[in-house]
């Protein structure tokens, strides 16, 4: 108690002294917390934002899809395990995607791109792509639709209603060529996004690849928060084990986006030195 007693009489000793001590402490401590709130809802909306552009924070996939992005590597039983998977509370959204690359050609130019084949009743749902459409509309029920970004329509020389054709490899590894019309051109600011990124009809790339009915490249799920992912990935392995007993497997979002998680590493390492 002698000590408290000291420690007292020594604060207010010098009144002023103690009070600036005690405001530059709590400024310090509120301007960190700034500092961390700011930051952190930065993080979630590029994650959000990357999930929504990517294959969402959850990904079911077959591993050798995960490292070469080969088309050919499907989930044999995607909508069986989109079906069992629909009950949970904790998935806000899922879709499934059929992912690949080639090469779009029109009569001006080619250039190789990435692409998704999505579902459009449920993609438009939740599609940060149909927010940024400058020209033209959505996907409509015409399987030859296509979107493309800005930069890749300047480049091609291409507008609403243009010819394009996608030129890739199929499931036998045959090279395979099918003809699309321009339906919208978005633009996201996103260099890549816009300058190498298209986005098809599943149903018709499915055609394309030699896909089954019931095959996708990937099932992307969507939770509330980024932070739950750990969370909802372990409750799916324990309810259903046996759909990750073979080459399908599931990834959160920082596995998926290496990238993107290394770089919010770094920005957190940082801000941690400064504050």
């Amino acid at each position: 108690m002698l000590i408290f007693k000291l420690a007292k009489r020594n604060l207010w000793r010098n009144k002023r002294r103690t009070i600036i001590t005690m405001v530059s402490i709590a400024f310090g401590v509120l301007l960190c917390m700034f500092f961390t709130g700011t930051s952190d809802g930065s993080y979630e909306k590029l994650i959000n934002t990357a999930a929504r552009l990517g294959h969402g924070h959850i990904t079911i996939m077959n591993k050798n899809f995960l490292r070469s992005q080969d088309s050919s590597y499907a989930i044999p039983n995607a909508v069986f395990i989109e079906k069992a998977l629909s009950s949970m509370k904790e998935i806000t959204f899922m879709e499934k995607k059929i992912s690949g690359s080639g090469m779009l050609s029109s009569a001006y130019d080619s250039i190789a791109v990435a692409f998704d084949a999505v579902e459009m009743d449920k993609n438009q749902k939740y599609s940060i792509i149909k927010e940024k459409i400058t020209e033209g509309s959505f996907l409509t029920e015409d399987k030859r639709d296509v979107l493309i970004g800005k930069t890749l329509a300047e480049r091609l020389n291409l507008q609403i209603g243009s010819k394009v054709v996608l030129t890739v490899n199929d499931r036998e590894n045959e090279i395979t060529q099918e003809l699309f019309r321009v339906r919208g051109i978005y633009s996201t600011g996103s260099d890549l996004s816009d300058g190498f990124y298209a986005v098809f009809h599943l149903s018709k790339i499915r055609e394309v690849l030699k896909y089954g009915e019931e095959e996708a490249s990937i099932i992307a799920l969507y939770t509330s928060h980024y932070r739950d992912v750990d969370k909802v990935i372990k409750k799916i392995k324990n309810e259903h084990p046996s759909f990750f007993k073979g080459s399908t497997q599931i990834y959160p979002w920082h596995e998926v986006m290496e990238e993107l998680a290394q770089w919010i590493s770094v920005d957190t390492g940082s801000n941690y030195i400064m504050q």
